[in-house]
């Protein structure tokens, strides 16, 4: 309790400090003396848009948008990925291993389709699995009528084509009752102004530092608030999400 006592006032000391330029300057330091995987500071933001409320703001599909929840896919949406530097946390021999996980927990995903081209894609997740680095920090549970969108990306090939946009209204249209929520870094600028365009509205926060293994995190959604330490960051910590 003292512990946890102390994090909380260091947590809201640092708070303003631990954020903006002050992070991207001590990642790009520790990336510079090559201590990234040991010494880190991730600041990222939840969004959030509400179900439809008859409001039919979401634009028509110009290329084919397909929902799938068969792991066959999973080597077109590796060839989609083939050659970015985008998602550097995760490396390429790991991504399979990634998406098949996302299969194999229920997670559908949604293309867009050029031909038997993959451009884009968004995965639907029934439970949020937050891995900075590659490793899980933490498990959500979702209340019901609320989903997660997560690993966006668009092929480089198909960008400024609203592929992305696309992709998002074809998961709202699917289920207009549903509340989306995704998880966006602090300084992914285009990807927040994006979502703030499509009418998503910011929700909430996760601040955590990462020290030679051990991990300071703050958590903020909506009414769930969190303050908690990981001595082995590979078991994820479990946050029930209260319903609004």
């Amino acid at each position: 309790m003292l512990l946890m006592s102390l994090f909380r006032k260091l947590s809201s000391a640092c708070g303003l400090l631990l954020r903006g330029e002050f992070v991207k300057f001590f990642n790009a330091a520790t990336a510079f003396l090559h201590l990234r995987s040991l010494l880190f500071i991730g600041d990222t933001l939840f969004y959030t848009i509400e179900p439809f409320n008859d409001r039919p703001i979401e634009p028509a599909p110009t290329v084919p948008i397909l929902c799938e929840t068969d792991p066959d896919w999973t080597d077109r949406l590796l060839a989609c990925m083939e050659g970015t530097t985008d998602y550097s946390f995760l490396k390429p021999e790991n991504r399979r291993e990634k998406f098949e996980t996302y299969f194999h927990l229920g997670s559908r995903v949604w293309l867009a389709l050029d031909g038997e081209t993959v451009a884009g894609f968004i995965w639907e997740t029934p439970n949020v699995y937050f891995a900075p680095h590659g490793k899980t920090l933490i498990r959500m549970e979702l209340p019901p009528n609320t989903a997660f969108l997560e690993f966006m990306f668009v092929n480089e090939n198909y960008r400024r084509r609203r592929i992305h946009t696309q992709l998002l209204a074809a998961a709202r249209r699917a289920s207009p009752d549903v509340r989306f929520s995704c998880l966006i870094a602090e300084d992914n600028a285009a990807s927040r102004q994006s979502h703030e365009k499509f009418g998503f509205r910011r929700s909430g926060r996760v601040l955590h530092f990462h020290c030679f293994g051990l991990v300071f995190a703050s958590f903020r959604f909506e009414k769930t608030r969190k303050l908690f330490f990981r001595l082995r960051p590979n078991i994820p910590y479990t946050i029930k999400i209260a319903p609004r």
